[in-house]
């Protein structure tokens, strides 16, 4: 984003903020780069499609603006992007691991050509219906504990289960390393946005 801000004349529009960082966000604003929420928001520039990812429809729309479209999509969630293509494609049902409201989330149920669930956890799971196939990956910055008790539960629901852990590799590291670290202290303390 500070990048392309040096390359471009306007200013540059994530969508969504780039980081859960109320100073880096203000931080970026005197570099030109201020995030809008809604599609209607964008008339044109330079947009910049934030590591979270869209739904496909969203790249259409945005350039239908007259917007110039970058897309900084993790590698990591582009992955979980096309495993929901290609089993929503072959007619599975898909259920998503993770948080219901989460760009991430919201920009991956965009894949789907055939019913979508997103659940929390096994206790959410267990309120899904009985599906012929399905097709079960994660958030990547949920929890392999979670995705794992949730796809036994969703196993009891299958005749036919494809379970993809997408957790990605740095969410997994900052998590032992925290668990790691809370053994070993008296107190933890996390700085960091609320909404982080």
């Amino acid at each position: 984003a500070v990048d392309l801000s040096k390359k471009t004349d306007g200013p540059v529009q994530p969508f969504g903020p780039l980081i859960h960082n109320a100073q880096v966000m203000e931080e970026l604003t005197e570099q030109n780069i201020y995030p809008f929420e809604q599609m209607s928001d964008v008339n044109g520039g330079t947009v910049l499609v934030r590591a979270h990812g869209v739904h496909p429809e969203a790249f259409d729309q945005l350039r239908d603006t007259g917007a110039d479209v970058y897309d900084a999509t993790c590698p990591l969630v582009r992955k979980v992007q096309k495993i929901i293509t290609k089993y929503s494609n072959d007619d599975y049902d898909i259920v998503i691991v993770g948080d219901d409201h989460h760009a991430e989330v919201m920009g991956l149920k965009g894949y789907t050509s055939t019913s979508c669930h997103v659940v929390a956890d096994e206790k959410e799971a267990e309120s899904l219906p009985n599906f012929e196939r399905v097709c079960v990956v994660s958030q990547t910055t949920q929890n392999d504990d979670t995705f794992a008790r949730t796809v036994e539960v969703v196993k009891q629901k299958a005749n036919v289960i494809r379970a993809t852990n997408t957790v990605c590799e740095p969410t997994r590291d900052h998590q032992s390393e925290t668990v790691d670290l809370a053994h070993r202290v008296d107190l933890m303390v996390v700085v960091g946005g609320q909404h982080s």
